[in-house]
């Protein structure tokens, strides 16, 4: 709910943009770039707010194919 709520910046418009209408615009504008979908509009969005973004610990950041080519956190 909060970030339905909020207020994100773009590089597409000087005017803050709701969550609901800043995805569309960017999945047309970058729609022959995106590889993971849903997770590179995120990225995206997020790269224009950085304020927004919080950054786990790497600790927090497990997946179990990361232990089978060496230690990756």
């Amino acid at each position: 709910t909060r970030m339905r709520r909020k207020y994100f910046k773009n590089d597409m418009t000087t005017v803050r943009l709701r969550w609901g209408d800043i995805l569309m615009p960017l999945l047309k504008k970058y729609k022959l770039n995106i590889t993971w979908g849903d997770q590179d509009l995120l990225n995206i969005i997020f790269f224009h707010n950085p304020e927004s973004l919080f950054v786990f610990p790497c600790q927090w950041n497990y997946r179990p194919d990361h232990c089978i080519y060496g230690s990756n956190c």
